[in-house]
């Protein structure tokens, strides 16, 4: 079974401080290794009043740059490797609005089934887990439907027998979304010219698999 977790940073609504939506995953066969090795990071090198909560964040402003840095350092030791897609938000098109209402769960489904194309072909059973985020205009279920339907109906290599499935999970629960949230943070902060932004990415850039693929670009 292959795991892949994903997560995004930034909102489908432009700010002075956010041009950029970025979603980011990771891929593992063996969730639990991932997932103890970076609990026992946090609690060891997190100051007292961080490192027994249950989610410690990337953007989380009491963070010091040089524990930011190292996190990401240890991150990079994990042995995995990233993927993303990203989009300014002033790009997305007219067809995820309606009514002058941002259509965002077909939008964050759209941004999905982009990121994982960048898999093919899948060779084994997947489980892909996505953090938990208001899915406006589209149920859970249909969610979860469409993505499956997606991975079958555009031939990703699943072979005979294999199975793929969606887990919507809390980020406070599931320790690998919060290393996802980790990698897009910091290249979210790069790619908004953010203070740090080019030593976070420098550090991210050493596990990706490939170059982020920019979505809706003009």
């Amino acid at each position: 079974m292959l795991y892949i977790f994903i997560d995004e940073s930034g909102q489908f609504v432009k700010t002075t401080h956010e041009r950029y939506f970025v979603m980011a995953c990771f891929e593992v066969t063996e969730p639990r290794k991932t997932r103890k090795h970076f609990r026992a990071w946090c609690k060891s090198k997190f100051p007292k009043r961080l490192r027994f909560q249950s989610e410690i964040k990337f953007s989380d402003s009491s963070i010091s740059y040089p524990l930011r840095l190292q996190t990401l350092h240890f991150i990079a030791k994990l042995g995995i490797k990233v993927r993303y897609v990203y989009f300014k938000i002033e790009n997305i098109p007219h067809e995820f609005w309606r009514k002058e209402k941002l259509e965002s769960g077909f939008l964050y489904l759209y941004t999905i089934t982009n990121l994982l194309d960048r898999y093919v072909p899948f060779n084994c059973s997947i489980s892909i887990i996505c953090d938990q985020r208001n899915l406006r205009g589209i149920s859970v279920s249909q969610f979860k439907h469409s993505l499956i339907e997606h991975i079958f109906s555009t031939n990703l290599g699943l072979n005979m027998g294999s199975n793929a499935e969606v887990r919507i999970e809390n980020s406070m629960v599931e320790t690998n979304i919060q290393i996802v949230d980790w990698i897009v943070g910091a290249i979210a902060r790069f790619l908004n010219n953010k203070p740090f932004g080019v030593e976070c990415f420098e550090i991210i850039e050493s596990i990706l698999a490939e170059p982020g693929i920019e979505l809706f670009r003009k």
